[in-house]
């Protein structure tokens, strides 16, 4: 029958030999990483009595001509639409703009095709 003291090692050998494994693959997902965060705009045709708050209002004749040369290749949109953000939208996020007697949501979402982040295997890894 197996002594206490042996069963004690035997766990703290599984424990050792689980958390190198875990840390290592945290490691490895770290050193790896090669994700890519960023954002791109967000274009929504809002109805009538559609309102968004917290927002600039901007007639599409006002915009710089940038500006309207990127969004004039966007609009009209019938729902939403995503767009690759450039650097002409800069100073038209979260915008309401007018364009031919419609109005449009100008907004911004944040994205990343990056793995949930890999610090918790060094954590567990570590624990154990």
């Amino acid at each position: 029958m197996p002594s206490v003291l042996n069963t004690v090692v035997a766990l703290a050998g599984v424990l050792v030999v689980v958390g190198a494994l875990t840390a290592g693959f945290g490691l490895y997902e770290q050193a790896t990483n090669t994700c890519t965060p960023g954002s791109s705009l967000h274009i929504t045709h809002l109805q009538p009595n559609e309102t968004v708050e917290d927002t600039h209002q901007q007639d599409f004749e006002n915009l710089s001509a940038d500006q309207q040369t990127a969004l004039r290749d966007e609009l009209p949109v019938n729902d939403s639409v995503r767009v690759e953000e450039t650097g002409s939208y800069d100073g038209i996020i979260n915008t309401v703009v007018t364009y031919q007697d419609e109005r449009y949501y100008i907004g911004r979402i944040e994205h990343s095709d990056c793995s949930p982040d890999n610090r918790s295997y060094l954590v567990i890894g570590g624990g154990a």
